[in-house]
This record gives C-alpha cells, sequence and structure tokens, in this order.
C-alpha cells in the first residue's frame, strides 16, 4: 500500500466497542476524524493542482518577458554587409 500511496491507518476509541457513530459520548469525534481522513487527500491534490498552477504561471511570466531572438538568417545577412 505504500507503493501505491494508499492512505491506511487505524484510530481506536477507549471504552467503545460497537456502533461507534451512534455513541454520544465519541460520535462528534469520531465523524470529525473520519472527514480530516477523506480530506486529506482532496487537500493534497489542492496543494499540488495550486503548485503546478503557479509553476505554469511562472513559466509563462518568463516567456512573456523573454526578447525576442533575430531569425539567424538575418543575422547572417547583416554580417555580411558589415565585412
Amino acid at each position: 500500500y505504500h507503493e501505491d500511496d494508499l492512505n491506511v491507518s487505524m484510530k481506536l476509541y477507549d471504552n467503545v466497542r460497537h456502533e461507534i457513530l451512534n455513541e454520544p459520548s465519541v460520535k462528534e469525534t469520531v465523524y470529525n476524524d473520519v472527514l480530516e481522513f477523506l480530506q486529506a487527500p482532496i487537500d493534497k491534490q489542492d496543494i499540488m493542482s495550486e503548485n503546478n498552477d503557479d509553476k505554469k504561471a511562472e513559466a509563462k511570466k518568463k516567456k512573456e518577458t523573454k526578447t525576442p531572438k533575430a531569425p539567424k538568417e538575418k543575422v547572417k545577412k547583416a554580417a555580411k554587409k558589415t565585412k
């Protein structure tokens, strides 16, 4: 499961054995833990997506700010004229 980047974990709750989603003493905690577990891959994907968007924007900005190069043919012709 580690090779496939799967999140496998276990959480035990003290003094609770059966139908933990219906136990008043831990019900809210269990629901929050389940939500956190399910949300983690989504948050990770959002962060990765944001990083990719930042990299794309940075690359685009670099591309836009580069000074255009003269084609090789024009450079060769200009060099011949000066000789």
